[in-house]
């Protein structure tokens, strides 16, 4: 009996040792994952490579016309809506009878204008000398300050797509044919400001003012990556042809600021 005991003893000393081990691996190894995601996240950074005045009061929407050679950027308290170059020359002016234009669209199948209407919920499309040749309403759920905020022309997909801005937080896609559809639900920031397209065809970039960010997702609105601007009021954006940038407007500061994508050395 006695040496029943002895070897029940060893054999449970070997046991505790066995899972004391195992226990230690697994520390460790939860330890590098953090350290590894940690580090991956920080290299995850933007790079300020300029800032350009605007003569835009409120500059709410941007959208790039690739034939224009410029940005669109919309003005949502006065109507005015100018074609800005990247060093910051107004190539063209057009004027609208409208307030509240949060977004704005380039479609260049049509060579026109596309306005998004927060407060109205409506799109507008106008023509480059501002004649108005066709109106929609829509409906993303929520109104007033927090209806349709953001739109952008894809044309990999041949479609719009829009963001609201909040309560609910919403990507869509819409047409002029067939209305909104297609609506998924955002949770990944506390506001939604504006849309626009991956060069690539990857997905879709959407900015959000109050929790300071600009986030990858694919079009089912799942995140790829989501990086911090530091900006204040920015309410619009679009990605640089090549991806290797992003450029946003500030609609506090009136500004256009250009970044570039920082990964890690």
């Amino acid at each position: 009996m006695q040496k029943n005991k002895k070897n029940d003893k060893h054999y449970q000393m070997k046991t505790n040792a066995k899972s004391g081990l195992l226990l230690l691996m697994g520390l460790i190894f939860i330890i590098i994952s953090c350290d590894k995601k940690e580090s991956t996240s920080d290299k995850k950074s933007l790079v300020k490579i300029k800032e350009i005045r605007l003569d835009v009061a409120e500059p709410s929407g941007m959208s790039m016309a690739l034939q224009s050679g410029c940005f669109w950027i919309a003005g949502d308290a006065t109507g005015l809506i100018q074609c800005v170059d990247t060093m910051g020359n107004i190539l063209n002016t057009i004027n609208v009878d409208l307030t509240g234009i949060e977004g704005i669209a380039y479609r260049n199948i049509d060579n026109s204008l596309y306005l998004l209407l927060e407060e109205a919920s409506q799109i507008v499309k106008i023509s480059l000398t501002g004649s108005e040749i066709q109106r929609w309403d829509i409906d993303l759920g929520g109104g007033g300050n927090k209806g349709p905020e953001g739109i952008v022309w894809d044309s990999v997909k041949s479609t719009f797509w829009l963001v609201n801005e909040g309560a609910p937080g919403v990507l869509a896609q819409w047409s002029p044919e067939t209305g909104v559809s297609n609506i998924r639900s955002l949770n990944f920031a506390t506001d939604y400001s504006d849309v626009t397209t991956d060069p690539s065809g990857n997905g879709l970039w959407i900015v959000s003012d109050e929790s300071a960010s600009v986030t990858h997702i694919n079009y089912a609105g799942e995140i790829l990556e989501t990086y911090k601007h530091e900006l204040d009021k920015a309410e619009g954006v679009v990605l640089s042809p090549d991806a290797h940038e992003v450029w946003f407007v500030s609609d506090s500061k009136r500004k256009l600021y250009q970044f570039r994508f920082k990964t890690g050395e």
